[in-house]
C-alpha cells in the first residue's frame, strides 16, 4: 500500500492504493483498483530498484494530464 500526495493521472492518482504482484509475478505490480501495471527489476548486486512504466493518457479527458503520456523509468538506489 501507498500513499501519494498532489499527483494526477492513472498512474500517480492521489490517495492511498494497494498493489499486488500481478499474476505472481514478483517483477510485475498491479494496481487493485484499476489495473495499472509496471515493472520492478534489482539491479546491481540488489542495492538498485528500477521501476519502468508507461502512461497512456492520450484518451483521457483530464486536459494537462494527457502530457504524462510516455514510457518512464525510476531508478531508486540504497544509500
Amino acid at each position: 500500500m501507498y500513499t501519494i500526495i498532489n499527483a494526477g493521472g492513472e498512474a500517480f492518482e492521489a490517495g492511498t492504493k494497494e498493489w499486488v504482484y500481478a499474476g505472481g509475478n514478483i517483477n510485475r505490480i498491479e494496481r487493485i483498483d484499476n489495473g495499472f501495471e509496471f515493472n520492478i527489476t534489482l539491479l546491481n548486486e540488489n542495492s538498485e530498484l528500477q521501476i519502468t512504466l508507461t502512461v497512456d493518457e492520450s484518451g483521457s479527458p483530464l486536459g494537462r494530464t494527457s502530457n504524462t503520456t510516455g514510457a518512464y523509468t525510476f531508478n531508486l538506489e540504497k544509500q
